[in-house]
């Protein structure tokens, strides 16, 4: 299984975006679990790596949480946030709606995979934020009234629009880590094609898009092209999110195609052409049959 984004990248960007941040990737800080941080990390990564433009994560660029606002949300030129279970129950990202509605920066809610996020729920909770969360989270509530007053009408309005306009749009994003490299990169371009078109521009694609570094112009080998640098060995129903995350990294960094485990417990045979092999070590990865045969050949 090959990186996705090295086979499709952006040609032509919106003339819009800035050279500063182009999105803040936010996900329900109630939802802190290995999982869904890798979830996070693994379509910044993606986003990076397509777009070459700079992708702020919240979770991973920050050392003070008022951050979000003055280097997140101020800097972006869109702000993507992932839709969880929780996702509208917590103060600062209420706080970053807020803030994107009065910079006019477009928030686009994708919604992850099987993560129990509902936009109506979501907002019945912001109708009468002041009695449930006063009743659940107090200490959050007057995080709230700290920063915004007494008067929350100013961001129940903000979130009534983004929820609203999730709920009438006929297309929903969705964010699967865990779906096939095809599924993976539709999902991609989807929610960047929607980005664009969020910030009234278009985006154009081609596949195989050199590298503007200088130590990239060179013409590389086919075996380069087609013979991965590292082949990651794991046993795909237990870390396959992980293994993505590290795969996108590895990618990026070696500038080289790295390929993991087929998804289907089938024996990969781009293992066999690979310049060197790591395993990731999970409960059950000695046990699957198709990892013993990668290691062994």
């Amino acid at each position: 299984m090959l990186v996705p984004y090295t086979r499709l990248e952006v040609s032509v960007r919106p003339k819009q975006w800035r050279d500063g941040y182009v999105i803040v990737v936010r996900f329900d800080g109630s939802d802190i679990k290995v999982s869904r941080v890798s979830d996070a990390r693994l379509l910044h990564d993606m986003l990076a790596k397509m777009l070459r433009y700079p992708v702020f994560l919240d979770s991973a660029n920050l050392t003070d949480l008022r951050q979000l606002i003055s280097n997140g949300v101020a800097d972006s030129d869109v702000m993507l946030m992932l839709g969880t279970k929780g996702l509208f129950t917590r103060p600062w990202c209420l706080l970053e709606v807020v803030h994107s509605a009065r910079l006019k920066v477009p928030t686009i809610i994708v919604e992850i995979k099987n993560s129990g996020f509902d936009a109506k729920e979501s907002q019945r909770y912001i109708d009468n934020l002041e009695e449930t969360m006063g009743t659940d989270d107090p200490s959050s509530l007057e995080l709230l009234h700290e920063h915004l007053g007494q008067d929350l009408t100013e961001l129940k309005a903000a979130c009534a629009a983004v929820l609203t306009s999730l709920i009438e749009n006929g297309k929903r994003l969705s964010w699967n880590p865990n779906a096939s490299d095809a599924e993976l990169i539709a999902c991609l371009k989807d929610i960047t094609d929607e980005m664009a078109a969020a910030i009234g521009s278009k985006l154009e694609w081609k596949s195989n898009v050199p590298s503007n570094l200088s130590h990239k112009q060179r013409k590389p080998s086919a075996a380069h092209l087609t013979c991965p640098a590292l082949h990651l060995v794991c046993n795909t129903g237990e870390v396959l999110t992980e293994a993505r995350v590290l795969q996108t990294e590895l990618a990026m960094r070696l500038d080289r195609l790295v390929s993991i485990s087929n998804s289907a417990g089938s024996k990969d045979t781009v293992a066999h052409s690979a310049e060197a092999l790591a395993v990731l070590l999970s409960k059950h990865v000695l046990h699957e049959p198709a990892a013993l045969m990668e290691i062994y050949d």
